[in-house]
């Protein structure tokens, strides 16, 4: 008998309850840790105080926690609370050992792995006349790109999450990486499929907003070229569009420049400030209602084309 999947409610509602278990466990070990360092190791306090110190607990705590009940191979208390189960999304079996052990480690250590990298990038860089390898030329790019990798880390993860909002199967990252989603272990009421709803139209305007801020990053991109091109050529184009090299128009003059397209471009944050939209016991943040706007104007402006034409 093949249990059905779980909804999008029970997985948000589980690491919900994960991650409150977790800032419990958090708290309960950062006082042990603190004075086994002083009293124990002759530690200053204000070392174990640290951001860095208190991150890095944050993660043994987090690990300790997974590794007590995922790696056990009995349900998180967070799982136990949804009534649902981790099954692989293509077995549709319960992980394995060395997958769930690898899932552990990747979730609890992935928000260290960009740094790390760049560091190895660097140490590369700066032996390569001492040490040639042939990892040389990928380590230049990545520190070349390294703005740009930064900056496509949010539009990622906001992928991920409307995706998660459509079809509400994997809610973090590493277990979509790893292939792990969830059951329901328990027997479904009468209507229960029915009655509940799901984050559908959210993935859909998360998708919408990406789509709009990447035609705003592109539009801003080509008028800046434009206007390089322009100042190379002539320095007195006093007919010309004026722009700066941030992208910025006059709206006074004719023909594209003037239209509707570029009050609506303005008026879309670009997508270096995107926040992911984060649905806690059903109530979405104020990002939904950014979204809603970029929704409602490009409407607008639809419905404005063809009286002006």
């Amino acid at each position: 008998m093949e249990f059905p999947a779980a909804f999008a409610a029970e997985v948000m509602r589980s690491a919900q309850k994960d991650r409150l278990y977790v800032q419990m466990l958090i708290a309960r070990l950062f006082p042990a840790v603190r004075i086994m360092a002083t009293m124990g190791l002759g530690r200053p306090a204000h070392v174990v105080s640290s951001p860095i110190a208190r991150k890095r607990i944050a993660t043994a705590a987090e690990m300790l926690y997974l590794f007590a009940t995922l790696g056990a191979g009995v349900q998180t208390l967070g799982e136990e609370y949804a009534s649902i189960v981790r099954r692989g999304s293509r077995s549709r079996m319960a992980p394995s050992f060395g997958k769930r052990f690898l899932f552990i480690l990747f979730h609890c250590l992935s928000p260290y792995l960009p740094d790390a990298v760049l560091a190895a990038c660097k140490s590369i860089v700066k032996k390569k006349d001492k040490d040639p390898s042939r990892l040389e030329p990928l380590a230049a790019w990545i520190l070349k790109h390294e703005p740009l990798i930064r900056k496509c880390f949010p539009v990622f993860s906001a992928i991920h999450l409307a995706l998660f909002y459509l079809n509400g199967r994997m809610y973090e990252v590493s277990k979509r990486i790893f292939g792990i989603e969830y059951a329901m272990a328990r027997q479904l009421r009468q209507g229960e499929a029915e009655n509940t709803g799901g984050y559908e139209v959210l993935g859909v305007l998360i998708l919408m907003r990406l789509g709009i801020q990447g035609l705003r990053e592109l539009y801003l991109k080509l008028d800046s070229i434009e206007v390089d091109d322009d100042e190379d050529n002539s320095s007195n184009d006093d007919n010309g569009v004026k722009a700066n090299r941030s992208g910025a128009l006059d709206e006074t003059n004719v023909g594209f420049e003037g239209s509707g397209w570029v009050r609506l471009i303005k008026m879309v944050p670009s997508i270096s400030t995107y926040n992911q939209v984060h649905i806690v016991s059903g109530i979405a943040n104020s990002n939904d209602e950014h979204a809603l706007r970029s929704f409602i104007l490009l409407a607008m402006y639809c419905r404005m084309v063809p009286q002006q034409a």
